[in-house]
Order: C-alpha cells, then structure tokens, then sequence
C-alpha cells in the first residue's frame, strides 16, 4: 500500500476510534450524571433483527476480518449467520473485538511514520509523526 492509502486507512481508523470514545463517553455521562441515587428505568432493549447483525458483521468483514468472524459463527456451532439462533445475536455481536481494536493497527501504522509508535496509554492518545 502507498503511504497515503496508510494514512486514508489510518484516518478511518481514528475516526471509528473516536466515535467509539464518545459512544463511551455517553455512556459514562449517562450512568453518573444522573440526578442524585434516583436509578433510571431500564429500557425494553429491542430485540436484534439478522439485517442488523448481518451488517455489523458484513462490515467487519470488510475490514479484513473474515477469519474472525467465520470462527465466531462456528463459536455459536453455525457455519453461516442465518443458521445462529437469535437469540445469540447480542451475545455474538459483544464477541467481536472491542472498540479498541483499532489501536493494534494504528501503532503499527504509526511505527511506519515514526521511531515512536502511538500506544494507548491511561486513556490518552499519542500520534508522533516526523
């Protein structure tokens, strides 16, 4: 790959990554900053349709990870999606790596640019580019 296709895949890859902190962000804001010790009714969580699931899982597979996803649907004793109970829906989609995966590819990628790789370190992100 060209070091612009790198950094076209390397920009992506912040972007998910940031999309993911503010997801936990949200999260965090929506759990602790609640009024007093008053606890929030759970919400009825709607049940996960296969076009949802087969989705997310179509575009991880786009990002190359195929393999992962086929040992997963073996996981749940399925060779193809739709042979997955839906039960196991959430239970599978919470088995995809987590959010920080992206990290791994990022240090590498910023190993290319850089004799200081960019590590993930106490919440903190570090990008040194020549």
């Amino acid at each position: 790959m060209s070091k612009m296709s790198d950094m076209a895949a390397t920009i992506e890859e912040l972007r998910t990554a940031a999309a993911a902190i503010n997801d936990a962000a949200n999260w965090l804001a929506e759990m602790f900053g609640g009024a007093g010790d008053a606890e929030p009714a759970a919400p009825a969580e709607p049940a996960l349709t296969l076009e949802q699931v087969r989705a997310v899982l179509a575009d991880k597979s786009r990002q190359g990870h195929t393999a992962e996803i086929r040992s997963l649907l073996q996981k749940y004793g399925a060779t193809r999606l739709s042979g997955i109970d839906p039960i196991h829906y959430k239970a599978l989609l919470a088995d995809i790596r987590p959010a920080a995966e992206p990290w791994h590819r990022i240090s590498e990628r910023c190993a290319k640019w850089s004799s200081v790789p960019a590590v993930p370190e106490e919440g903190r992100i570090f990008l040194l580019l020549p």
